[in-house]
């Protein structure tokens, strides 16, 4: 969800301006780790992604993001595909080593999507999303009044206790804003995992990438970056709690690589 990077840029002040207008909206590898193809069963599920890195850039910068999501999936269903919706309200925090930090409200968004079981091993489905401008710092130094429709999908196996997911997402911006010359850029977005369940135990390794996709002016400077990294998570009946250690082995235009510690919570509220 986020674009991390952009935060703790204009956060320092150390980089030109076509080098702050970049990155994804949505944070890349948010979602390594959960298999979106198959379809929720029906009910309402509390999700929350939480996660801490830090980027070796001069000077260095440190970003939390909280991103709390709420899902129903719905009774209904459209050509055969479960219709899912949800909201969510991500937060951010920046820290920029011998300097300050600041954090607010990020921007929240609507999401919506189908799911479809193919098979007994295979699942897809189409999801997509939109996000509203919100006023504060943060905001200010990205996009402003602007906001982003994305759109993508994900395609998922699962067989004998193992889960290969892959996870696609491609950025739209939206409405006026003077504050961007020629307009904000498109991105995509790519989350990557392969899993394996041991009992209620689960190992895996998650990857991801991104790139900017669009030049909105000239000398506009594209951003990309790409991680690997491990995952463990445990059913605890209840809940199902997972953490991720990733690190940034390539990167263009962010100033240095990452490396950043996850969590993934997905909390079950009500069946139907």
């Amino acid at each position: 969800m986020p674009r991390i990077a952009r935060f703790g840029l204009c956060a320092a002040g150390i980089v030109a301006t076509q080098s702050v207008l970049a990155g994804s909206i949505q944070q890349p590898g948010e979602t390594s780790g959960i298999a979106l193809g198959p379809p929720l069963p029906q009910g309402v599920y509390f999700v929350n992604f939480l996660n801490y890195g830090v980027r070796q850039s001069s000077p260095r910068i440190d970003t939390t993001v909280d991103i709390p999501i709420l899902l129903w999936s719905t009774p209904w269903t459209i050509a055969g595909g479960r219709v899912l919706l949800g909201v969510s309200a991500p937060a951010v925090n920046v820290g920029v080593h011998g300097g300050s930090g600041f954090g607010d409200w990020y921007y929240p968004e609507t999401i919506y999507g189908l799911g479809w079981h193919i098979t007994p091993q295979l699942s897809a489905s189409i999801i997509g999303a939109t996000y509203y401008p919100v006023k504060n710092e943060l905001t200010k130094a990205l996009i402003g009044d602007r906001g982003t429709n994305r759109f993508g999908g994900a395609l998922t196996y699962a067989i004998d206790g193992w889960t290969f997911s892959a996870y696609t997402q491609y950025g739209i911006p939206y409405g006026p804003d003077a504050s961007v010359p020629g307009g904000d850029h498109q991105w995509f977005n790519l989350d990557l995992t392969a899993m394996k369940s041991l009992g209620k135990w689960q190992l895996g390794i998650v990857g991801y990438g991104s790139t900017d996709t669009t030049s909105p002016y000239k000398g506009y400077k594209k951003q990309s970056q790409m991680a690997i990294g491990s995952l463990v998570g445990y059913d605890f009946g209840p809940l199902t709690l997972q953490a991720k250690v990733t690190t940034e082995f390539s990167e263009a235009n962010y100033g240095g690589l990452d490396t950043r510690l996850w969590s993934n919570l997905i909390v079950p509220l009500r069946f139907f």
